[in-house]
């Protein structure tokens, strides 16, 4: 996937990336660092959704957005993601509407830190 992006961004005119200074930014790879911000954005917009899966009962989104989040956490350098998602995933084929709640709160507090981390 890296090597996909790699190939996209070196059109040739590339905005500088981000800065990215926090310490919660420092895994994230170099050439993924012009995504973020958008990244950041999306999973925003998602966090908002998944209060509402779990009110509706939707545990096969809420399954598969853990999945996905266990994967491409880790790939923009957000180990913590990728931990929510697993366990969300699980929680998830569980149908633990408890646990889903904790870990949506704790993905939604996640991502507002990394979205104000990225504005300063």
């Amino acid at each position: 996937m890296v090597d996909l992006l790699k190939k996209y961004l070196s059109a040739d005119i590339q905005p500088e990336p981000p800065k990215l200074s926090s310490p919660l930014f420092s895994q994230v790879p170099t050439e993924l660092r012009a995504l973020v911000p958008s990244y950041v954005k999306n999973r925003q917009n998602e966090a908002g959704e998944l209060a509402q899966c779990l009110d509706q009962g939707d545990f096969e989104k809420l399954k598969r957005v853990g999945h996905n989040l266990k994967g491409n956490g880790s790939t923009y350098g957000f180990a913590k993601l990728s931990e929510i998602g697993q366990k969300m995933e699980v929680a998830a084929v569980e149908k633990q509407s408890d646990t889903l709640k904790d870990l949506i709160s704790s993905y939604s507090s996640f991502v507002q830190e990394l979205q104000l981390s990225a504005e300063s």
